[in-house]
């Protein structure tokens, strides 16, 4: 495992956005770009992502998501965005909700 602050921030946004780098925000990419040219472990998690996300296109014909997976979801995202408009509104049910979908926000700002 990669464990400097910029990998760790390249994963991070490996994990948001994807393999397609075309897919990430474009004043990301000077400086990912940067790392992949110079770092071997860099490329080849990327590589390894591309693989994975291709697997998944093709095994996931004709599987169904279970029933009301798409409501929770949507719901926790709901819930989640109002907690950030309103950190004194409803608390969240299922605890730490934001921490679990927050990801590593202080790293981020790296990248």
């Amino acid at each position: 495992m990669i464990d400097d602050g910029l990998h760790v921030a390249f994963e991070d946004l490996l994990c948001q956005y994807g393999a397609d780098l075309r897919a990430w925000p474009k004043d990301r990419l000077t400086p990912v770009l940067a790392l992949l040219r110079s770092s071997h472990a860099a490329r080849q998690r990327l590589r390894l992502m591309r693989r994975m996300e291709a697997m998944l296109e093709t095994d996931m014909d004709g599987i169904e998501p279970p029933a009301g997976l798409e409501e929770r979801i949507l719901s926790g995202m709901l819930r989640l965005r109002e907690r950030e408009t309103d950190p004194t509104g409803p608390p969240d049910p299922d605890g730490a909700l934001a921490g679990r979908m927050g990801g590593h926000t202080a790293v981020r700002s790296r990248i």
